[in-house]
């Protein structure tokens, strides 16, 4: 199993918990199966994607859960791209919150991945909460700059406030860094968890303010999520969801100073 090596190439990362304990608040579903085939539905997106512009995929699942389907629809696929599941460990206190979980898992699905040098330094990459589908995520890192150590959408309106959702906010669901930006922004600093959003925009919006060099605040297209929302079970494809990504699709490009 080999993965992105090279300088330039990138890898998805889609965390995963196919079955959450029943311990951990704010899950909208905790359906062992359900959740296993939004995984494997998320999976085939993006291994549909052109292999030219995402090289590797891999999945971290921090509940134990068995490789075998997402290996059998990777084989099956015939995508070019590199492919690992990794299983990471989920002894800690779930009342922490799913970020908590979420991000204790990426430290650990990253230290794995470097360990068994399956992935360079070099490597850029994109973080994708495991069962939503970022619709045009080959056009996101098409259009990405060329470098950056932290590439994020921050939301920063201080009239709308919290209307259309976290204000003073740093968007989880999707995200890409580098392995320095990680380490810098991301690798054991998620506290006792819970809103982690909020403590994530204050360390990079400070950093923005301070020294702007390698840190890229909006992303420059819109992104295009289908799926449901983790914590409240609403679809993506909502007419209240829909508004609210219509009106930030027009904003960013009228007026991209506006971070709503």
């Amino acid at each position: 199993m080999v993965l992105a090596k090279g300088r330039g190439e990138v890898a998805i990362i889609l965390t995963a918990t196919v079955s959450p304990s029943n311990a951990m608040p704010g899950s909208a579903n905790n359906d062992a199966e359900t959740r296993r085939n939004e995984y494997l539905n998320a999976l085939s997106h993006y291994l549909s994607q052109p292999d030219e512009v995402i090289q590797s995929v891999v999945i971290l699942e921090n509940s134990g859960a068995s490789a075998a389907p997402f290996q059998a629809l990777y084989e099956a696929s015939g995508s070019g791209k590199s492919f690992a599941f990794i299983n990471t460990t989920a002894d800690y206190d779930h009342t922490q919150g799913k970020g908590f979980g979420e991000f204790l898992m990426i430290d650990a699905g990253m230290k794995q991945l470097f360990d068994k040098g399956l992935i360079s330094s070099d490597t850029t990459f994109w973080k994708v909460t495991g069962r939503h589908h970022v619709i045009n995520i080959a056009d996101m890192i098409r259009t990405a700059p060329k470098t950056y150590d932290l590439y994020c959408d921050l939301r920063n309106v201080p009239l709308i406030g919290e209307r259309l959702g976290g204000n003073r906010w740093m968007d989880l669901r999707v995200l890409s860094f580098s392995l320095a930006g990680y380490q810098r922004f991301f690798e054991g600093r998620y506290g006792d968890g819970f809103t982690l959003e909020k403590p994530f925009f204050e360390r990079a919006y400070a950093a923005w303010r301070q020294s702007p060099e390698g840190i890229v605040p909006r992303f420059r297209i819109q992104p295009i999520l289908r799926g449901t929302n983790g914590r409240t079970g609403e679809s993506y494809s909502s007419p209240s969801y829909l508004r609210k990504e219509r009106l930030r699709t027009t904003a960013r490009k009228i007026a991209p100073a506006l971070w709503l």
